[in-house]
């Protein structure tokens, strides 16, 4: 932990460039450049170009850029959306802590963190560069050859198979993954499906069919996930938060962990085939929310209402149908039935 280096009379915009730029004056980050980086949810980020570059033994390379991250107490792409700054505090211990629990043969790896000021709600962190995208970047404009997509979930699965079973609660207590599980016990009510799930309640129109139904179904899954503590997991693993590394396909990192939680397992080793059917039907019901609740944040990108009206009712169709095993077998997730 950094204290500020600020008294509460100086205190910066740090939701600016500039704003950044004057903060990094009374650090060793001192700036050429800060440039915004476009596409988080929930916090500011910034690209920052140093005036000198310092050498990472652990990379064994120069650094000359970084990425700052500051926290507010709401999220930066949506600021009515309230969020407790104490996020930044798990993201933190995720990216120190989770890659001494998973194997690096996974072919993921976390970002370093350099520097972290509590007071201020900043981070500052290794850079995976300009040339990196995220894979949800990457498959708007290109198409990936099913062989090296199958090697990149591969990758992704291996990864969070790991940390799953490293931090599985049938592990013994003092096993170095139920220890760092514990550490984010309290983080439970940082949690993306209960995000969208008030998303949901608030906006989903009454005149839905088996609205009650689907609110209630909804509740009653977050109430699960928020009571369960099986095992440690990333929270928000979607395509935007992994990163390809230039035209490296399968050199991955998983970042923005600021929801890492003990939470509900869908995927720990102990599964057999009858549980795994079960799972599906998790599985469906995320799908659901994250299509009704997150596409209508995305209509720039979506481009149009109708297609966003579209995708909503490809949502409400898997929450209505998460109890048809005929209709999930049919769906894009039949592939996962054993």
């Amino acid at each position: 932990m950094v204290e500020s280096i600020f008294s509460d009379s100086q205190a910066l915009d740090l939701t600016t460039a500039d704003g950044v730029k004057v903060y990094l004056l009374r650090t060793r980050y001192k700036a050429t450049s800060v440039i915004l980086l476009t596409g988080g949810f929930a916090n500011f980020t910034y690209r920052v170009k140093l005036q000198t570059p310092f050498f990472d033994p652990s990379i064994s390379a120069l650094v000359s850029t970084i990425v700052l991250k500051h926290a507010e107490p709401y999220a930066a792409l949506t600021r009515t959306c309230p969020i407790p700054v104490e996020r930044q505090d798990y993201e933190v211990l995720a990216y120190r802590e989770v890659p001494t629990i998973v194997s690096s043969f996974t072919g993921v790896s976390l970002p370093k963190v350099y520097y972290e000021d509590t007071d201020n709600r900043v981070i500052i962190m290794y850079d995976c560069g300009e040339s990196c995208i995220t894979l949800k970047d990457y498959l708007k404009f290109h198409s990936v050859p099913l062989e090296v997509a199958r090697r990149i979930g591969n990758s992704l699965g291996r990864f969070i198979g790991e940390l799953h079973v490293a931090s599985h609660q049938n592990r013994p207590a003092d096993s170095p993954g139920v220890l760092l599980k514990n550490k984010f016990e309290r983080a439970q009510e940082l949690d993306a499906f209960g995000f969208f799930y008030g998303v949901i309640k608030r906006d989903l129109p009454r005149t839905t069919e088996r609205y009650d139904e689907i609110i209630a179904l909804l509740g009653n899954m977050h109430d699960v996930i928020v009571s369960s503590k099986e095992v440690l997991v990333m929270g928000d693993l979607g395509t935007g938060n992994v990163l390809i590394h230039g035209n490296h396909l399968e050199h991955l990192s998983v970042i923005d962990w600021e929801i890492a939680k003990s939470s509900l397992a869908v995927a720990a080793s102990e599964t057999n085939s009858r549980d795994f059917n079960k799972i599906v039907k998790i599985v469906a019901l995320g799908v659901g929310v994250d299509l009704i609740g997150r596409t209508p944040m995305e209509k720039p990108e979506w481009g149009y209402d109708e297609r966003v009206g579209e995708i909503v009712s490809e949502g409400i169709s898997f929450l209505l149908n998460v109890e048809n095993d005929m209709w999930l077998r049919k769906s894009f997730l039949g592939a996962l039935y054993v």
